[in-house]
């Protein structure tokens, strides 16, 4: 959406429900692309960590995601 791309557009590719997408708007908003990308990169650690393929507790992860994007 930030490069102009039209909203419903970018809803209906990414399957975003729509008694959802005013959640999705807010938190585009407030969080930046690199928060985005650090998040998915962390959930793919915590996928990881449950399937037993990396070290660590996932609940921590978990706990450590929500704290930075709640900062």
């Amino acid at each position: 959406m930030r490069n102009g791309e039209n909203e419903t557009a970018v809803f209906r590719r990414l399957n975003v429900w729509q008694n959802r997408q005013n959640t999705v708007r807010v938190g585009s908003r407030r969080v930046g692309t690199a928060q985005i990308n650090a998040a998915f990169k962390t959930l793919s650690l915590v996928d990881r960590q449950i399937k037993g393929q990396a070290a660590g507790d996932p609940w921590q992860s978990i706990d450590t995601l929500l704290l930075r994007l709640s900062a």
